[in-house]
């Protein structure tokens, strides 16, 4: 379940000032886009590289943006575009905050 701007609804969202809440809003939209990215035949490094960047612009701690297979989290083989996962870890206000999603 998500809130209306895409942030993963969560019991450490609490901890989040309403400005930082709204912001965190960002996980999601950065998902989408790698989503987007890997749809588009971009190479994987280069789309975890531009999830961080757009992340850590936005004022986030990023312990990691990855895309990985769903179903072992292994690092996909090059070229590879199914059964994975889009995953962010990052850190907001002091908050971590965590979310994926399914990308193929």
């Amino acid at each position: 379940m998500r809130e209306p701007n895409g942030l993963a609804m969560s019991s450490r969202n609490r901890y989040l000032s309403t400005a930082a809440r709204e912001h965190a809003g960002l996980i999601h939209a950065t998902l989408l886009s790698m989503r987007e990215a890997l749809r588009d035949g971009q190479e994987i490094a280069r789309i975890e590289a531009t999830a961080r960047a757009r992340l850590e612009a936005g004022d986030f701690s990023v312990d990691y943006a990855v895309v990985r297979r769903a179903s072992d989290l292994s690092a996909p083989a090059a070229g590879e575009r199914n059964d994975l996962i889009a995953l962010i870890a990052a850190k907001l206000d002091g908050t971590r905050l965590i979310d994926n999603l399914v990308c193929s």
